[in-house]
């Protein structure tokens, strides 16, 4: 029987006040948080393993990790109170995923912070999510109840440096980088333009008709976009297909819905991917769940060569 039960179980005995620094020494939450830092900081963008893990890996490990600073922040003591700070981070935790209106809210939140969020609306990350909280509830909760056999000044400086690390890698999972500019800088615009506003919105139009390639000509990772349909190549894997809708739209950034996706025969969630286009409308930068900050630019157009009729080779009589 998992501890958390166990130590239910025995209500005779009296229930100790509960000490949430002291999770941050076991096993389970340290593991967690060398996950989330390895996951977020190095393995998200590199290709080394699928977009779709890594995201699922992110959801897993900050789940491990969240409910123990949450108690450790509110300064949680009971039983209770700490089962509460778990309930509330799954609670955020759900809202964020099934709604675009409460991702909205809480990347506007982090936004008047100075943080740069971008969460990804996807109802399946609930399928590890929820067993991660539950590995807290039974064996993180239990630990808070263990002395630890360090001197008290030691201790502190453990909880301080353990809060402060997670702290830190729970606010940058979900970061976006600031797109680098692409290409030769910008020449500047005429006089006549030299006080313009900024443009009008973007047309979806101008990712249609083209394939767009990460890491340059004849690498297999590219989106092609045609009418409502795109395809997405990724290294060797089997591409994956679906369609595409227009969510939000300024002069810089287009934000797109991706639905009704399959790669082979295996369906896929929907997703929502965000372009931030460069000034000269050749490349993006994609932030999704696939990785942040991935650049793919325009194929080159092939060179189409004029034909003068009256240079025709003359028929002979």
């Amino acid at each position: 029987m998992p501890p958390f039960f166990a130590r239910s179980a025995r209500t005779s005995a009296p229930l100790a006040p509960l000490a949430p620094a002291r999770a941050l020494a076991h096993p389970l939450w340290l593991g967690g948080l060398a996950l989330l830092v390895l996951n977020d900081h190095v393995l998200k963008g590199s290709g080394a393993l699928p977009g779709l893990v890594t995201g699922k890996l992110s959801d897993a490990a900050g789940m491990l990790v969240a409910p123990a600073l949450a108690a450790l922040v509110v300064r949680a003591r009971g039983r209770h109170a700490v089962a509460l700070c778990h309930l509330a981070v799954l609670v955020v935790f759900a809202a964020i995923k099934v709604s675009r209106p409460a991702a909205d809210a809480v990347e506007a939140l982090a936004g008047a912070l100075g943080l740069r969020w971008r969460i990804w609306v996807d109802p399946s990350d609930l399928l590890v999510a929820v067993p991660a909280l539950a590995a807290s509830l039974c064996w993180l909760v239990p630990a808070m109840e263990r002395p630890l056999a360090l001197r008290r000044s030691a201790r502190r400086l453990g909880e301080l440096a353990g809060t402060t690390v997670g702290l830190l890698a729970c606010m940058g999972t979900s970061r976006v980088p600031p797109v680098e500019p692409l290409g030769p800088p910008p020449v500047p615009p005429p006089p006549t333009q030299a006080h313009a506003q900024p443009g009008p919105a973007l047309d979806v139009a101008l990712l249609r008709g083209g394939v767009w390639q990460s890491g340059g000509p004849g690498t297999p990772t590219a989106y092609r976009f045609e009418a409502d349909r795109y395809v997405y190549t990724a290294d060797l894997q089997t591409p994956e297909t679906g369609r595409f809708e227009l969510v939000e739209a300024s002069s810089t950034r287009l934000r797109l819905r991706l639905f009704e996706r399959a790669q082979g025969h295996a369906p896929l969630p929907p997703i929502e991917l965000a372009l931030e286009l460069a000034p000269d409308r050749r490349a993006f930068a994609v932030a999704d769940n696939r990785g942040v900050g991935r650049v793919f630019q325009r194929e080159p157009e092939p060179a189409t060569v004029a034909t003068d009729p009256s240079a025709a080779t003359p028929t002979q009589p």
